[in-house]
């Protein structure tokens, strides 16, 4: 170029393309898997706030609810006590305070 025209203009969307009302979904991490007394849950939460913990049996039962203090936004360590649970497949999901959103899944089994 001969310096006389401007630089190209590039508009990046601060929420990086993803609509202000929506949480994308994130996968979770759960540990040990198979389990025994206890899994721990790996997952990445945006901002602080308190999130609902459920587990659900192989027919879609909910089983167990805890409720998380989220005190920082990024990645969250939780343990959730399995041992009343009996053996067999589990589905875990975490959603926001209200339940309106849900912030990712996984599936554990349960020694």
């Amino acid at each position: 170029g001969n310096g006389t025209g401007n630089p190209p203009t590039i508009i990046v969307n601060a929420n990086g393309g993803i609509a202000n009302n929506s949480i994308s979904e994130v996968p979770i991490t759960v540990y040990p898997n198979p389990a025994t007394s206890y899994v721990n849950l790996r997952y990445a939460a945006s901002s602080t706030d308190n999130v609902t913990i459920n587990v659900y049996n192989s027919t879609g039962v909910l089983v167990k609810t805890q409720r998380e203090l989220i005190t920082f936004s990024g990645f969250q360590t939780t343990r959730v006590n399995v041992n009343s649970l009996l053996p067999g497949t589990y589905i875990v999901q975490v959603v926001n305070a209200n339940g309106s959103k849900r912030i990712g899944s996984a599936t554990f089994l349960k020694q």
